[in-house]
């Protein structure tokens, strides 16, 4: 909502109608309103905040009865999972552990390092290039500083 101080109208955001309104606050009365293109519509599957940093991170998977290890930076990263790049792809559904340190830009404070344990959502081929990998982060723990990381 947004008053206009140098006259009487108030501008309201009416969701459920998918429309802007304006209201005459004197006469008490919507004078007019128009529709908010897309409105409902959300594209946005993240539920949490995405950082755009490529951060460099090292994943461990089992595949068949050989554990797996890879170096590997991310494109971005959340709360809630991640999007990494590998030079071959995670079959999709597979657990993995990944372990990294945070930044200030994304603590607000010292570097943080954590390990998180998820599972490849998604994997993105594109022919010559890396596999993009999605990853949904299920738990993550702070590591100390004399925790080793991988």
């Amino acid at each position: 909502m947004a008053v206009q101080h140098s006259g009487a109208r108030l501008f309201v955001n009416m969701k459920t109608l998918k429309q802007l309104g304006t209201i005459d606050r004197n006469k008490r009365q919507v004078i007019s309103t128009w529709p908010i293109p897309g409105a409902g519509i959300n594209t946005e599957r993240r539920r949490t905040e995405r950082f755009n940093f490529g951060m460099p991170l090292t994943v461990q998977w089992t595949s068949g009865s050989e554990q797996r290890k890879a170096h590997a930076v991310t494109r971005d990263v959340s709360s809630g999972g991640m999007y990494f790049f590998l030079p071959k792809a995670i079959p999709d559904g597979t657990a993995i552990e990944v372990e990294m340190t945070l930044p200030t830009q994304i603590t607000l404070g010292p570097l943080v390092r954590v390990r998180c344990h998820g599972r490849i959502q998604r994997c993105d081929l594109k022919l010559g290039e890396s596999a993009g990998m999605a990853t949904m982060i299920e738990k993550y723990e702070f590591l100390s500083g004399s925790e080793e990381v991988a």
